[in-house]
């Protein structure tokens, strides 16, 4: 296997490295730390779950009446004889009153632990996406082939098959900072779809944590809808099709319903909403019935928007000016067009 290069998510960018923002497809070195910032994105979403859940107003309803009418049940006495609030309150001086309480904090923990259980319930599909990337075989639906097999592949081989496969990684944009990937995308092209009709899904894309800030994601966007028409344009010219005006083009891409910051970025590029699933782990088995019901109550989903576009035989030469005026699209690395805070 060639070398890799490291990526510890846990740990800060190496000061020492020189502080140079670059691109680049992916390659077999890359294809460890490739697979872990495309698992990162499901870790991220699952923080980002159990936060929604925790924080949302079905939670905050069920907690206040809860632990509420488990308090007036355990004061109810002392409310009964109080005049005033402030008469009430100074009843808390008494022992008694203290024992009362420390008699219900079994029930008030087993209330909070019940909605932690939701929260696991409904959050943990997520974690499994993250926990069997390699180990199921995730990894290699993301980027649309054997990601193990692609590591072990010579990238100066002048074998005709090995540059094939390697050229896979061309379907792959992964920014580098100080010598560490911050942020990747990458698109596979539906095999059922036609040069008339074409659909490319965005099967992966995520921003290191630390840089979510940036607008990297707007990069990595715009560079996956702009290689679905470049693949648009191989896949014409391999079954020798002179002409592809009046073709379409359907960039498709998931996003989760608590996920606000994914769903503003695609609406403002153009997507629109086309579909919604309860099954929150895309390569897994459908979830169960209760599952469901969960997800229903607070409004948790995996939805898929699209951007569909007609293309013209000029947008060939619009899409290379497009390439080369723009640093993080152009096929030169090492590129200092942005650089995000050390």
């Amino acid at each position: 296997m060639t070398r890799q290069v490291d990526l510890n998510l846990n740990e800060p960018l190496d000061a020492a490295a020189k502080p140079t923002l670059s691109k680049t497809p992916l390659v077999p070195k890359y294809a460890t730390a490739a697979a872990t910032l495309q698992g990162d994105y499901y870790v991220q979403e699952q923080s980002n779950l159990n936060r929604y859940l925790f924080w949302s107003p079905i939670s905050k309803v069920y907690m206040t009446l809860v632990i509420g009418t488990a308090l007036t049940y355990a004061l109810w006495d002392y409310v009964v004889i109080s005049d005033t609030p402030m008469e009430f309150l100074q009843y808390f001086r008494r022992t008694e009153v203290w024992v009362q309480l420390v008699i219900i904090l079994p029930a008030l923990v087993l209330i909070v632990i019940s909605l932690g259980l939701v929260i696991f319930l409904v959050s943990d599909d997520l974690k499994d996406v993250s926990r069997n990337l390699v180990g199921n075989g995730y990894v290699n639906e993301i980027f649309g082939f054997d990601l193990v097999k692609f590591a072990k592949l010579d990238v100066d081989s002048n074998v005709p098959k090995q540059r094939e496969q390697l050229s896979l990684g061309d379907n792959t944009q992964i920014i580098v900072y100080r010598d560490s990937p911050i942020a990747i995308a990458t698109v596979v092209p539906d095999p059922k779809s036609t040069v008339s009709d074409f659909i490319v899904r965005i099967s992966g894309m995520n921003i290191r944590k630390v840089y979510s800030k940036v607008d990297f994601d707007q990069l990595v966007l715009e560079w996956s809808i702009i290689r679905a028409r470049q693949l648009l344009q191989r896949r014409a010219e391999k079954e020798s099709i002179k002409s592809i005006s009046g073709c379409k083009i359907t960039v498709l891409v998931d996003a989760y319903s608590f996920d606000q910051h994914r769903v503003s970025l695609l609406l403002k590029n153009g997507f629109s909403l086309l579909s919604s699933t309860y099954q929150l782990n895309p390569f897994g088995a459908a979830p169960q019935h209760w599952q469901v019901g969960l997800q229903k109550v607070f409004s948790v989903a995996r939805r898929t928007y699209g951007l569909v576009f007609v293309v013209d035989n000029e947008d060939a030469d619009l899409l290379m000016k497009a390439v080369k005026t723009s640093g993080f699209l152009a096929t030169t690395d090492n590129v200092k067009r942005r650089r995000p805070a050390a």
